[in-house]
């Protein structure tokens, strides 16, 4: 768990590494408990520093991620929607989209659930692929290996779908 708390001051490392050594490390069971304690603590530091340094760093974040000016728009829409759909598209590294959801004034709650839910499935994914690494003919390896990159193709066409829907006016 320590380690998550590093890794969210860490842009550069990968979280799915974490994920694929709990996995190896503990059974099945553990390894999603050590990382969904893991998971907590990673996205809630980056967003208590993103409530302290407040909308200036939103607006630096627009000027480097032009995708950050829509999640200030989307916000008032649905905040566990947004927080959930942000996390599961991956379209914001997981640290970075933590810092601007603090200093967009996310209420904490709704972040912290929906971004849990939104990484829940490549967690478990990649958990069970560290757990199967080992095995690499095996079917659970092979299921976990086909699950990542499903997960991310669902993922991008639900973000397309949901920018199309968006785009539309309103049919009232």
């Amino acid at each position: 768990v320590g380690m998550y708390a590093l890794k969210s001051l860490s842009v550069i490392f990968p979280i799915a590494v974490l994920y694929l050594c709990a996995g190896l490390l503990f059974s099945p069971f553990w390894a999603i408990v050590v990382n969904l304690a893991g998971l907590f603590v990673c996205l809630t530091l980056p967003f208590l520093l993103g409530r302290l340094y407040g909308r200036g760093l939103v607006e630096k974040l627009a000027a480097r991620y032009p995708s950050v000016r829509r999640f200030d728009e989307i916000k008032s829409d649905n905040e566990y929607f947004l927080a959930y759909f942000v996390k599961v598209i991956g379209v914001i590294p997981c640290d970075v989209s933590s810092l601007l959801f603090g200093a967009m004034g996310l209420r904490y709650r709704r972040y912290i659930v929906g971004a849990m839910v939104g990484m829940l499935p490549f967690m478990a994914a990649a958990t069970f692929l560290g757990r199967t690494i080992s095995q690499p003919g095996s079917p659970g390896f092979w299921i976990s290996c086909a699950a990542l990159p499903l997960i991310s193709g669902i993922s991008y066409l639900l973000y397309r779908r949901y920018l199309r829907r968006r785009k539309r006016p309103d049919k009232q």
